[in-house]
């Protein structure tokens, strides 16, 4: 049986479609057993940081959609503490993401990065990477 996969983010889907392995859209593989993907950033007590790489909201839908879930840490991810090598990450919607990140910066986060382009338009989620 050919491997098929949903990628979690659009660097794997190209990784994936250059390597020849089947892709499938989530819609299509909603009822697999299970997912698994890499940790961004991992502690002692299993905290994770995922979707550090700009892909989190889908990655959170692949997660969902399974009934398990593995995640594949390598022991370089693993900090005392997270934030450490990742600042922990939020993906907003378009609508309302000023006021989003002013209340983000109104005493829940010190700093926050909106990720643009380079012209310093936000990036879309269809345009991450």
């Amino acid at each position: 049986m050919p491997l098929r996969v949903v990628p979690a983010s659009s660097q794997t889907e190209e990784l994936a479609r250059r390597a020849g392995i089947e892709l499938l859209d989530l819609d299509e593989a909603a009822r697999s057993t299970w997912r698994s993907n890499g940790a961004d950033e991992l502690d002692g007590d299993l905290n994770l940081i995922k979707g550090g790489g700009g892909a989190l909201l889908r990655e959170k839908l692949v997660v969902a959609a399974a009934r398990r879930f593995v995640v594949v840490a390598e022991t370089d991810k693993l900090v005392d503490r997270i934030g450490e090598g990742w600042r922990v990450p939020v993906e907003v919607v378009r609508f309302g993401w000023r006021t989003t990140l002013a209340r983000l910066l109104d005493g829940v986060v010190a700093v926050a990065d909106v990720r643009c382009l380079d012209d310093g338009t936000p990036l879309s989620p269809t345009r991450a990477t």
